[in-house]
């Protein structure tokens, strides 16, 4: 929407997040002026538009039960199996459960994989790579952000770049040096 309209992304970001939380996520009420819809055609189509900051809204297409107890890897199965390209009603056959389960373990957010660690790195090497020349020129953090938006297209949130250089060598030395 902000390269449509001659903005840069931040700058709509910002605008539409406000103040207190610069890089949250964007006020539904903003987002519907800007936008041209309603707040209520916003809210359907956004799974987590009104749920509280830092929240989970579980979704609205379905009950509130939840289906996994007593099958740990279920969801993970499924995830395998549809990210191999099968169909929804094999997938339910498959696994033995309702097409809405199927639905609902792919469309709600996944934890871990069984065997991967928490706390992994979001940044890939590419945007590493450039952050390491942001580093060097003296940016900071959110100045990083906006530009990995603005001139790079990246769309990472503040936390994770945030995270990513808590976390970094050249970072943490230039810490030490101011």
């Amino acid at each position: 929407m902000a390269r449509a309209n001659h903005l840069k992304p931040s700058y709509l970001h910002e605008y539409l997040c406000g103040p207190p939380y610069w890089f949250g996520k964007p006020i539904l009420d903003r987002l519907a002026a800007v936008s041209g819809r309603s707040p209520d055609a916003l809210d359907r189509a956004l799974v987590d538009a009104s749920s509280r900051r830092g929240r989970f809204k579980p979704t609205a297409r379905y009950a509130r039960r939840f289906p996994f107890h007593g099958r740990r890897y279920l969801r993970y199965r499924i995830a395998r199996d549809a990210y191999r390209g099968m169909p929804m009603r094999l997938l339910a056959q498959r696994h033995g459960v309702q097409r809405w389960v199927v639905h609902r373990a792919l469309d709600t957010a996944q934890p871990l994989l069984p065997g991967t660690r928490r706390g992994a790195d979001p940044i890939s090497s590419e945007i590493s790579d450039l952050l390491e020349g942001m580093i060097a020129a003296g940016h900071n953090t959110r100045q990083m952000w906006a530009e990995l938006l603005d001139n790079h297209e990246y769309s990472i949130s503040y936390g994770a770049l945030a995270y990513h250089l808590r976390n970094t060598r050249s970072w943490q030395q230039r810490l030490r040096q101011a």
